[in-house]
C-alpha cells in the first residue's frame, strides 16, 4: 500500500496566489510515537489516547498541550 503525503496548505495557497490566513487556534499537538505523524486539535476527549490510534501506522499517540502566547 502506498501512502500519499497530505498537501501543505501554505504552499498550495502560495502557488495559487490566494492569501492564506490561518484563523484557528490549536490547543493540542498530537504525535504518533511510531511514525512521527503530527496533527493538531482544538479540543480533546479525556480518553483520547486510549480511544484513538495513528491512522497511518496504527501506532500509539502522544498529546502535547500548546502554550498560549
Amino acid at each position: 500500500m502506498i501512502y500519499l503525503e497530505h498537501g501543505n496548505k501554505k504552499e498550495d495557497y502560495r502557488k495559487s496566489n490566494i492569501i492564506y490566513e490561518e484563523t484557528k487556534k490549536y490547543n493540542y499537538k498530537v504525535e504518533c510515537k511510531q511514525c512521527g505523524q503530527v496533527f493538531f486539535r482544538q479540543r480533546l476527549d479525556k480518553n483520547f489516547t486510549k480511544k484513538y490510534r495513528c491512522g497511518k501506522c496504527r501506532g500509539k499517540l502522544v498529546v502535547f498541550e500548546i502554550e498560549k502566547e
